[in-house]
């Protein structure tokens, strides 16, 4: 259970008969949201785009060591896991799926199947706000890579490249198993426009890797969905303002809803 609805996941890649186990791609943040219309048995939630489909954003697409063959949402799972059982032996999660990826935006739509036999109660689902003020404060509540996992500029194809060897060494075989390697984390921002630019109320408050996906929080309501540094102004954090997803996310559960009823 998440008191703010939000949870730490992982996203794999795995291809049936072509990979011996699942590659992980990208850690992130999702959250459990209240949908605009009822959804029998499944729980909605929100992440980022490319914590899904990370090939999509990174700064070199032909140095992706990924085949393109491979790059497809079908061979993509993502694991969401229990906040509460982090750093914990047995580590508790629930496999979700991918209802939607939004056409233009770094926003992606998960569905959990709540049959009875889940691990994990969605007990808080956060009410969406369409009406986002310009001086609007927020809280950002996510989860960030444990240590040096929570520094990494994933997206940068080079980064290996960049470190020197003993470090290298050292974040590869910290990278073998990043499961449960996920730390709760708060930030304070202000937002600098309602069109999708935030940042750091202190000099303490910043977000990191595994963070994207996370809800931007005002008066216990979700105003936007994080997704990282801004394209243009790097100090400040880029965000997805909930009325530019509120008719794909209104489209999606009605649709969802329409299947769970015919069964």
């Amino acid at each position: 259970m998440s008191l703010h609805g939000a949870f730490p996941i992982i996203s794999f890649l795995h291809v049936p008969g072509k990979m011996s186990k699942p590659l992980w791609l990208m850690l992130g943040t999702a959250f459990a949201i209240e949908p605009p219309v009822s959804v029998p048995n499944v729980t909605l939630l929100l992440t980022a785009k490319h914590t899904f489909l990370p090939w999509l954003y990174v700064d070199a697409a032909d140095k992706v060591k990924i085949p393109e063959e491979f790059r497809k949402s079908r061979y993509v799972i993502g694991k969401l896991y229990d906040p509460r059982t982090l750093g914990t032996t047995p580590l508790v999660s629930e496999e979700v799926g991918i209802a939607s990826i939004h056409p233009t935006l770094d926003a992606a739509l998960l569905v959990a199947q709540q049959r009875g036999e889940e691990k994990i109660a969605f007990t808080k689902r956060l009410t969406l706000n369409y009406e986002v003020g310009p001086t609007t404060t927020a809280e950002i509540v996510g989860f960030r890579g444990e240590g040096q996992l929570g520094e990494l500029d994933t997206l940068d194809s080079n980064l290996l490249e960049k470190l020197p060897v003993e470090e290298r060494n050292k974040l590869l075989k910290l990278m073998e198993n990043v499961e449960g390697r996920h730390v709760e984390t708060r930030t304070s921002v202000e937002i600098v426009t309602p069109e999708g630019m935030c940042r750091g109320l202190t000099a303490k408050d910043r977000c990191f890797h595994g963070m994207s996906g996370a809800p931007l929080i005002s008066e216990d309501r979700c105003v936007g969905l994080l997704y990282g540094k801004h394209p243009q102004y790097r100090e400040n954090y880029g965000f997805v303002p909930l009325p530019l997803l509120e008719v794909w996310i209104k489209e999606n559960a009605m649709r969802l809803a329409k299947q769970e009823a015919s069964g």
